[in-house]
């Protein structure tokens, strides 16, 4: 793939690195909601006031920003643009959306309509860039 410069390649970049992660979840439904049970029950135990409780999911989470913050950061440099907000924010606010859309996924399976919905993550991820001079 030939890779554009500044915001609209960006934006390609980002659906292109979200594309070709959702075949793997489709591939892992039972694995994506045991995923959530974990979490799910970690945070109950925190709920509990357990001594390990969240423990679990902080790292879940923890080890998932870190690797969208890489992601992000490699992609604007690539393409020659800068973003507007602290990256660890936008990282937060794109695995927040991801989320949202496996669990939809999970309930309906509709995977044409995630495709669309990748595309539109992608660019909101994006409007948060601007091109570097």
């Amino acid at each position: 793939m030939r890779i554009r410069r500044g915001v609209r390649g960006l934006r390609q970049l980002l659906y292109a690195g979200l594309n070709a992660m959702w075949p793997t979840i489709e591939a892992t439904a039972n694995r994506q909601i045991l995923t959530y049970e974990i979490t799910t029950y970690s945070l109950r135990q925190r709920a509990s006031e357990s001594e390990r409780g969240g423990r679990i999911a902080t790292e879940q989470y923890r080890f998932m920003d870190v690797e969208a913050c890489r992601f992000l950061t490699d992609c604007a440099e690539r393409t020659g643009t800068a973003w507007t907000e602290p990256v660890e924010d936008i990282a937060r606010m794109a695995l927040a959306m991801i989320d949202g859309l496996v669990l939809r996924w999970l309930v309906d399976r509709n995977g044409d309509f995630i495709v669309a919905e990748l595309d539109d993550v992608a660019g909101i991820i994006a409007a948060r860039a601007v091109d570097q001079p």
